[in-house]
């Protein structure tokens, strides 16, 4: 499963019934920016359940489009990548 935020504890609960064996995620919850692992991604390695943190890439494709349009290689009218969005 792939997923923007790392599970709740409560979202852990509803993956682990479902059966999912594995769960990457890119960023954590704000509020718990300060801990190594957030409960619900604790709960998922208790079940062994494999979790991956897979860092956010929208930095990266955001720096990437400045890049082609700096480079006049990119117009408005065009998006370069599919499945994104920029705001």
């Amino acid at each position: 499963m792939y997923c923007t935020l790392a599970p709740c504890i409560e979202c852990a609960k509803l993956i682990i019934q479902a059966g999912i064996v594995r769960v990457v995620y890119s960023e954590v919850y704000p509020i718990d920016t300060n801990s190594a692992s957030t409960p619900g991604v604790q709960l998922l390695e208790e079940a062994g359940i494999q979790v991956d943190n897979l860092p956010s890439l929208r930095n990266h494709v955001v720096d990437e489009e400045l890049t082609l349009q700096d480079e006049g290689r990119y117009h408005d009218d065009e998006e370069p990548y599919r499945g994104y969005s920029h705001p």
